[in-house]
Formats: structure tokens, sequence, C-alpha cells
């Protein structure tokens, strides 16, 4: 019978190492007690893996505690801190010579909790504000930070004052009046803004009234023979006019205006 060699196999085992820096469970050690947490009536040092904080145990009257955590490299977890928090109040500290927010012409310095920022007031023309909500942790409330960003050309609706021209917002043609905005500006904002709303004689109608008068105050009359006026706001019967090219008949024919031509009062 013949042998048949038997080999054997030696088996590598590989070894794995654990890092000798892994982060590991940390315990929370006092260190002391203190009382130079804002707010906090009575407070501890802790120390957390390489980490030293302040923690408030109680906090002054009035003030609200919160919570926070605490991570440091070498613990795999996380250690509570808590804070005292109060309703601030947004101070105003000066004026900003020379604004340094991009499209601002007005900026401020305020004070918010232990926070001291920037705020712009007056965007310049061509730019909007926009808001940002900020939150410190030692206040309950929030603070508002405003910045510019300048408006896009489709959503312009003026470049200077002439693009925003009065329009008619209401005919009432059974009366001969219209109700109509008063002549606007364009706004920093790049939109025409009006500052009231008045009713005026419509196209083709005369009267004497006031732009701050009620549309019951005044009457609108008429233009002669289908005469019309230049504009809105005819006050007497001297702005009405026949239009050039008009025809009339009578017992001596048939004529015809060459120009405007204007009535007299």
């Amino acid at each position: 019978m013949k042998r048949v060699p038997i080999c054997i196999f030696g088996i590598i085992v590989a070894m794995c190492c654990v890092a000798a820096n892994a982060a590991s469970v940390c315990e929370v050690e006092v260190l002391s007690y203190t009382h130079n947490i804002e707010n906090c009536a009575d407070g501890e040092t802790y120390r957390f893996g390489t980490t030293t904080f302040d923690t408030c145990l109680d906090c002054a009257s009035g003030v609200y505690m919160v919570q926070s955590s605490i991570s440091d490299s070498n613990c795999s977890n996380t250690a509570t801190r808590y804070t005292c928090a109060k309703a601030c109040t947004d101070t105003y500290i000066s004026d900003v010579e020379i604004p340094t927010i991009d499209g601002c012409s007005a900026e401020e310095i305020r004070k918010f909790g232990n926070t001291e920022y920037r705020t712009c007031f007056n965007c310049s023309a061509g730019y909007r504000g926009v808001d940002e909500t900020v939150t410190v942790p030692e206040c309950t409330n929030t603070f508002t930070i405003t910045t510019c960003e300048e408006i896009p050309e489709s959503e312009r609706e003026c470049e200077e004052d002439s693009d925003c021209e009065p329009s008619v917002l209401l005919e009432i043609t059974d009366e001969g009046k219209v109700l109509m905005q008063a002549e606007g500006w364009c706004g920093g904002d790049m939109k025409c803004e009006w500052d009231s709303e008045y009713y005026y004689c419509a196209r083709g109608y005369y009267g004497e009234y006031g732009p701050w008068m009620d549309i019951s105050d005044f009457t609108c009359a008429q233009c002669p023979n289908g005469g019309t006026t230049v504009d809105y706001y005819a006050s007497s019967i001297s702005e009405c006019y026949v239009s050039a090219g008009t025809k009339f008949d009578d017992d001596t024919g048939t004529y015809e205006f060459t120009e405007n031509c204007f009535y007299s009062d």
C-alpha cells in the first residue's frame, strides 16, 4: 500500500491591536466651587477628560437654567453643563462712521447680553435688508442682525422717481371721477412708493376740487361737445379742448378742426 504524504499547513493568526489613545468613558471630577458664573447663585468647576468647565447648580431668581453637552476628544461619552439664561436687552452703543457691511449706508454697534455686534439700519439704494435671528447662551430671547443684499434686476420696479407715474386705481364713469395714486418716488428697495390716494376729475371732465377732499365734496362736469382734457386733474373748462380732426356740421356746412381747440372760461 502506497503511503500518501500528509501535509500540515500552519494557520497564521492575525493579531489586532487596540490603539493606545482610543477614547474611553470618562467621569466628571469636581475641582472647586465657583460664584463667577453669570446669573448663577451657586456653581462648580468640573474636569471632564482634559476639559475644564463651569456648571451652575442654582440659577439666580428670575433666571432660567439651560442644559448643554460638553465633549472631549479623549472621551467616548459627554458631560452635561448647566448655565443660566435670562431675557436680555438689546442696547445701542454707537454709530459706525464708515459702514463695514456691504451695501449699507448707515450702520451701528449694539450689545445683546455679552455679545457686541454690528447691524445695518439703512441699506443703500439698490440693496435691501436681510434679517438674521441670533441666539446667545446667556439669554432666553434672541436678537436680529440686519445685513444688505443687492436687489436683482428682475425684481426692480424703478430706477428713479420719474419711473413712478401716477396711475388710476378706480374709475367712476357715471360721475367723471377717478381714484388715483398721488405722484410717487422710487424707494431704496427699487419699488415705487406713493404718498397717498386722491380723487380727481377723470380725463374729459373738470371741476373745482382739492386732492384732500372726499369724493362726495366736489363734482366733475363733462367737457362740452365731446371735448377732452390733456390729463386728469382738470379744474376749469379752459383745460378742455376739441381734438384736431373733429368735424362739425351746421347751417353753413361741414368744417373740421385742424388743431386742438381749447375752450375759454
